[in-house]
């Protein structure tokens, strides 16, 4: 489990095929296997279901926490 995510980090999912990025958006206790979830709004248009109840252990944090729609223009840069 990741401890460092928060509400409103950018996270990724960790599938192989699906790096969709995303925003914590509420934490929602533990699975039947004691695994943590959270609620993600995914920021791609046609992920569903937006939001989704994700496993913590699939996400990884964004270490740049500037949201690209802050930007205006959708790209992502490294500070």
């Amino acid at each position: 489990m990741n401890g460092r995510l928060q509400l409103g980090h950018l996270v990724v999912r960790r599938h192989r095929r699906l790096k969709t990025l995303g925003t914590v958006v509420r934490f929602d206790g533990k699975d039947e296997s004691g695994a943590s979830r959270a609620w993600i709004r995914w920021s791609h248009p046609t992920t569903l279901p937006n939001p989704s109840l994700e496993p913590v252990d699939d996400l990884d944090l964004v270490e740049d926490q500037e949201a690209p729609e802050a930007r205006g223009d959708g790209t992502r840069t490294k500070s």
